[in-house]
Order: C-alpha cells, then structure tokens, then sequence
C-alpha cells in the first residue's frame, strides 16, 4: 500500500510541477506585456510632452506676432492725430470691448444684468396688472 501511495504521490507531484511551471510561464508573459504596455505608454507621453511644448511656442510665437500686428494702427493714428488723442481713442476702444465682454460673460454665467433685471421688473409688474 505505501508502494501505491508512493506512486500516486509521484504522479501528483509531476501534476503539480506542470501546473507550477505553466503558472509561472504566464506570470513571465504578463510581466513582460505589462513592461512592453509601460515602455509604450512612456514614449507616447514623451511624444505628447514635445507636441505640447511645440504648441506653447507657436502661440507665444503668434501672441507676438499678433501684438506687433497690432501695434501698426496705434502708431498709423499717433501720427494722425498726436500722442494724446491716440491715446484717448485706444482707452475708449479698450473700455468699449471690456464693458461688451463682460456683459457677454455675465450673460453666459446667468448673472442677472441691469437689463435684465428691467426684464424681470416688467415681467413681474404685467403679471400683476392682468391678475
């Protein structure tokens, strides 16, 4: 009986050497799929690091070209009407645009404006007047 037993145990223990290398061959493969998946994962944020500084530069590049571009109708205007007048023409061009984006945002965020808070008033005084 011990013979058997013997027996038996070896034709486990063959089992189990199998089942421990096959075990083993697939923790090797994903070890070595997970290294290839983070190497490829590097050089893709490598590769979208440069792409990314690449477009930093171009839009300081175009904010200075841009800038410079801009430059030319205040010195076409300082030599038309003087430093002074120049001046007051861009601070009330500058003032008009902020006073019109601001609106723009503010009426994007739902902030209620002057206007439409007259709206709301208008609203609220012909509702009372039909009840």
């Amino acid at each position: 009986m011990t013979e058997q037993r013997q027996h038996t145990q070896e034709s486990t223990g063959g089992a189990s050497d199998a089942f421990s290398q096959f075990g083993e061959e697939v923790a090797a493969s994903l070890r070595h799929e997970f290294e290839e998946l983070r190497e490829a994962a590097g050089e893709r944020a490598r590769a979208g690091a440069r792409g990314a500084a690449f477009l930093t530069a171009a839009a300081v590049s175009g904010a200075v070209a841009a800038g410079a571009m801009l430059t030319l109708p205040v010195l076409a205007l300082r030599r038309l009407l003087g430093p002074g007048p120049t001046a007051l023409v861009m601070a009330a061009g500058a003032g008009g645009v902020t006073v019109y984006l601001a609106k723009r945002g503010l009426d994007e965020l739902g902030v209620p404006t002057e206007a439409a808070a007259e709206r709301v008033k208008n609203a609220a005084r012909d509702a009372v007047a039909t009840s």
